[in-house]
């Protein structure tokens, strides 16, 4: 969907010879209607043919903001580009038809002839074949005040290079024909040749008159000459002849001056009997009707013939239609009955009886409503959209005349007579008569039971869906509404969480949202969805299943050896508090060194990160873990972080050993080797740098139950054999901070899908054991102390005034030297601390020399020889990624 903007460049045609042609972006002949860009060139421009090269600027129109599915995408951006369109013309004939005057009939007269007859056909000659045109042909009499007569180029009759069309001219005029250049087309479409050339012919007259002389009404006495213009004649009832007065010749002695004289002819002639038919008289009928034989007329007229005067004694009697004599004033001679014609508009309408209605087609087709019967109609066409209140209708004005009756009938706005089309609406239910217009039920809409325009439509969309607006009656068309995701409301009760929906752009229905809780907060499940149980349109959604944050316990503070404490209250859970005492004889130390009795503590989140429900004692002073604290005087704490984890994994054995040799012959050998391949993958996964003794325990799960059903075995299995097990393991890490680092290693799918490959890939290169199907999970932490003597290492946690934190919780952040990025990578950390045998670095690539095989030859020799040559084991390089 496209629109201009203010700024709007030229649109241009570019011609092989380089002449441009321009139209203004902000001309009427530029438009665009929703995605289309239309623009109207001058007639012919690229008439002469060729290749033209159209040119539309980029900034002649941009985007419409739009909203889809919930989100306002677009607006006002222009298109990237300037559009660029090649295109081959064939150039357009030169030859028009022209109208060929010498083979017109009636001839074309210089001077008039007055010999063609009034009513007849013309015969217009063209160059070349054409067809009717838009235009018309116009006869234009030259008498002042006579009307002209119009014919449509497409209601005359064409036949090759001749066009004819039917006629009913005055009588003893002059035309001069006009044919205008579109009027006719040749078969190609082009217009006529535009030719200054008249073609002028006249009508043959009714009554001819003949001169006969110049001498009559000659006065010697005045010198007036017998020739005079324009004098007036009369008869009497005794056939006596009267001229009077008249206009004297130019070339007279009056010199055109205006006559009173009267001159008499006495005929004596006998006067014969005059009859004639009395005045007008009404017709039958009001208005037309139509007759039995389907004609519509005014009924009928009745005439009577009467004597109106008597004849002479010896003039001629009037004779009645019976063949009597008759001659007395006022005698009936006959009676005659005359149809009345139905009269006709012969205008038009529109002005000057009264403006056309607005919102018509167009303001042209009326103009062929002419000649149309009283009491007849012709409909009034509207744009699109528009419905006419009804047609234009004929009127009987009088005897002889009709016109349309005014005022003239309308265009509205169309109602619309068919429902709604639905099946554009996404997600639409049902339909609400309570809001729609009239309580109308929407699908029962029809040309019977039409809605009128501006009505409303009131729909309904499904479960979580809300309608963002109404179908609305515009013209004839309805508007259609669209559904949109409802939103879910937040619980309040999550006050130490909450949903991330960022993923779906919102807490909008269906949408699936991760619970997030604060530190030290247990989450009630992993995610929950914008959704609805209700089957009723429109039903709010809610989060389902519901979700909360509960929070953490620290339990009862379990390290009371020389130790007493007191709990603020009965929680123990986030937030709670409670004062420990050393016991007289033991001092304050470990992570409270420094610090006097009484020491307050906190349950408080082991790391500030979402989601991490772990929770312990900590100091109120420092905000690091409690732990234990209270040592005998002279003596110190010492405290290590553990990890305890563990992997279900499936162990593909060679052929040389079985899972039996493997728990017992070779156990001890390959659970280093399971070390060695698990403290590699955790420091690449976590990039922390773990050396081998980091490792302080490692079990094999299926040894246990090996060694139990091993006394049912009757003998060692030679096939090659999939053993499926679990390997549990305990890590030693040196803070915090690196035990988070090494739970993500192992839950997050990209840092355990690290784990996975360098595990395998080293426990592999170790043992030759292939380990597949390796399943990761959630590592648990756990907290070694020891009381020993003071190494030195320990100082005060007592800070200076205002240096203070007391909310310094651990931080998540590794260690480690930052400037040194390849002694810090995960690829560099794993190798270095899973060769045991030997490391060797050769143009930047870090090898690592794995050479124990389980081979039952080797293992029943006992320890491998150090000074072996190794040119038979293999080297393997750990891939980076």
């Amino acid at each position: 969907i496209i629109k201009t903007t203010d700024q709007k460049p030229p649109v241009q045609l570019e011609f092989p010879t380089g002449e441009v042609v321009e139209v203004p972006g902000e001309s009427q002949n530029v438009t665009i209607d929703r995605n289309i860009l239309t623009v109207v060139f001058p007639e012919h421009v690229i008439g002469r043919g060729g290749l033209v090269t159209l040119r539309v600027p980029r900034y002649i129109f941009v985007d419409v903001l739009r909203r889809t599915n919930n989100v306002v995408e677009g607006g006002g951006t222009p298109a990237p580009l300037e559009e660029e369109i090649t295109f081959m013309v064939q150039p357009e004939e030169t030859e028009r038809p022209r109208l060929n005057v010498s083979h017109c009939y009636p001839p074309m007269e210089e001077t008039p002839s007055y010999e063609f007859p009034a009513t007849g056909r013309i015969i217009l000659a063209f160059s070349e074949e054409v067809k009717g045109g838009p235009g018309d042909v116009t006869f234009y009499p030259r008498s002042v005040g006579s009307p002209k007569v119009t014919v449509h180029g497409r209601h005359a009759i064409t036949a090759g290079h001749f066009v004819m069309v039917d006629l009913m001219l005055l009588p003893g005029e002059v035309y001069n024909v006009s044919v205008d250049a579109d009027a006719f087309l040749d078969l190609d479409g082009y217009s006529m040749e535009s030719k200054d050339e008249s073609y002028v012919f006249s009508t043959m007259p009714e009554l001819r008159f003949r001169k006969l002389g110049l001498e009559h009404w000659k006065d010697p006495t005045l010198q007036v000459p017998g020739g005079r213009l324009a004098p007036s004649v009369t008869v009497d009832d005794v056939n006596r002849i009267f001229l009077l007065g008249g206009r004297s010749s130019p070339s007279s002695p009056l010199q055109g001056r205006a006559l009173n004289d009267v001159w008499l002819l006495d005929t004596y002639k006998e006067v014969n009997c005059a009859s004639a038919y009395e005045g007008e008289t009404p017709c039958s009928r009001p208005r037309c009707e139509a007759g039995p034989n389907g004609v519509f007329t005014l009924g009928s007229q009745s005439f009577v013939r009467h004597v109106w005067r008597p004849r002479s004694v010896l003039g001629a009697d009037c004779i009645t239609s019976t063949g009597q004599r008759r001659s007395e004033l006022g005698g009936v001679i006959s009676m005659k009955s005359l149809q009345c014609p139905c009269p006709t508009c012969t205008s038009h309408p529109g002005p000057p009886e009264a403006p056309l209605p607005s919102d018509m087609l167009n303001e042209f087709y009326v103009q062929d409503y002419i000649l149309v019967p009283s009491d007849d109609t012709r409909p009034l066409l509207c744009a699109a959209g528009m419905t006419p209140t009804g047609n234009f209708s004929c009127k009987l004005d009088n005897r002889y005349f009709a016109k349309f009756d005014t005022p003239y009938p309308s265009c509205e706005n169309s109602s619309c007579e068919a429902p709604p089309d639905v099946s554009g609406v996404a997600n639409f239910a049902a339909w609400d008569p309570m809001r729609s217009t009239d309580n109308i039920y929407c699908p029962n809409i029809s040309s019977s039971n039409p809605l009128v325009h501006g009505g409303l439509c009131a729909a309904l969309c499904l479960p979580g869906w809300k309608v963002d607006d109404l179908f609305r009656c515009q013209q004839g068309q309805f508007q259609a509404p669209s559904c949109w995701r409802q939103e879910c409301e937040l619980s309040s009760a999550l006050s130490n969480g909450r949903l991330d929906c960022q993923e779906y752009g919102g807490p909008f229905f269906g949408a699936t949202c991760k619970l997030l809780c604060r530190a030290g907060y247990v989450p009630s499940g992993l995610q929950s969805t914008c959704s609805t149980e209700s089957m009723m349109p429109e039903a709010a959604p809610t989060f389902l299943p519901p979700v909360s944050c509960t929070p953490g316990s620290c339990g009862n503070y379990q390290w009371l050896e020389g130790a007493s404490i007191s709990y603020s209250s009965d929680s123990r859970e986030i937030a709670a508090t409670a004062w420990l005492t050393c016991l007289p004889g033991y001092f304050p130390a470990g992570s409270a060194f420094g610090l006097e009795n009484p020491l307050q503590l906190r349950c408080g989140p082991v790391v500030q990160k979402e989601n991490e429900a772990e929770v312990e004692w900590k100091l109120t002073y420092t905000g690091a873990r409690a732990g234990l604290i209270c040592a005998p005087d002279g003596m110190a704490v010492y405290d290590t972080v553990a990890l305890l984890g563990s992997i279900q994994l499936t162990l593909n054995l060679p052929s040389t050993i079985t899972a039996d040799t493997l728990c017992t012959q070779f156990k001890e050998r390959f659970l280093s080797d399971l070390s060695l391949a698990l403290v590699m993958a955790l420091s690449s996964a976590g990039q922390v740098p773990l050396d081998a003794d980091a490792m302080m325990a490692v079990d094999l799960a299926a040894c246990g139950r090996r060694l139990a059903a091993l006394a049912l075995a009757e003998s060692p299995r030679q096939l090659q054999e999939a053993l499926a097990t679990s390997v549990n393991f305990t890590v030693k890490v040196a803070n915090d901070a690196e035990a988070l680092m090494l739970q993500f290693a192992v839950t997050d799918p990209d840092a355990s899908d690290v784990f996975k490959r360098v595990f395998a890939l080293a426990l592999v290169s170790s043992s030759g054991i292939e380990a597949t199907g390796i399943v990761t999970s959630r590592m648990t932490r756990d907290i070694l102390y020891l009381i020993g003597e003071p190494d030195g290492t320990q100082v005060s946690v007592v800070k200076p005034d205002g240096d203070n934190n007391t909310d310094n919780e651990t931080e998540t952040n590794g260690t480690g030297d930052e400037d040194d990025d390849f002694l810090s990578s995960p690829a560099f950390i794993g190798l270095v601390a899973g060769c045991s045998s030997c490391c060797c670095c050769c143009c930047c690539v870090v090898c690592c020399y794995l050479r124990r095989r389980y081979m039952v030859e080797i293992y029943i020799d006992g320890e491998e020889s150090e000074e072996e040559d190794f040119e038979d084991d293999k080297i393997v390089d750990i891939p980076d990624d």
